[in-house]
């Protein structure tokens, strides 16, 4: 998504999708368990660091995540933030991303298939 874009959308309210994970670490820190995904609301906020376009903070946990324009599929109204990448809560603060294939990728670069009417 454009890095222009995205800095507009500073100070709204989006839900993140897909849908975020939850994970439980335990104490060994080798562990865990994946608790219910989560369909919190998100604060869109300018960056810290200056690499970054947007952050976005999870207004239910406290979680936040600095995001570029490359991490970033499109906005889509109401209010969803598409994203390249899932992301993972855990109860240790951190956010953890798992990235996603384009789903482009499979129609060779050309979007999805258009079907035809008949006739």
């Amino acid at each position: 998504m454009k890095t222009s874009e995205l800095k507009k959308l500073v100070g709204s309210i989006v839900r993140v999708r897909p849908p975020v994970r939850r994970v439980e670490i335990n104490c060994d820190g080798r562990s865990a368990r994946e608790l219910p995904s989560t369909d919190y609301d998100w604060k869109v906020e300018a960056p810290f660091d200056q690499r970054a376009v947007i952050r976005i903070h999870c207004l239910a946990t406290g979680h936040f995540v600095e995001l570029g324009g490359d991490g970033v599929y499109e906005f889509r109204l109401p209010n969803f933030l598409i994203l390249k990448f899932q992301l993972a809560l855990t109860n240790d603060r951190r956010v953890l991303r798992e990235p996603l294939p384009d789903p482009r990728a499979r129609y060779g670069g050309r979007g999805l298939p258009v079907r035809r009417g008949s006739g």
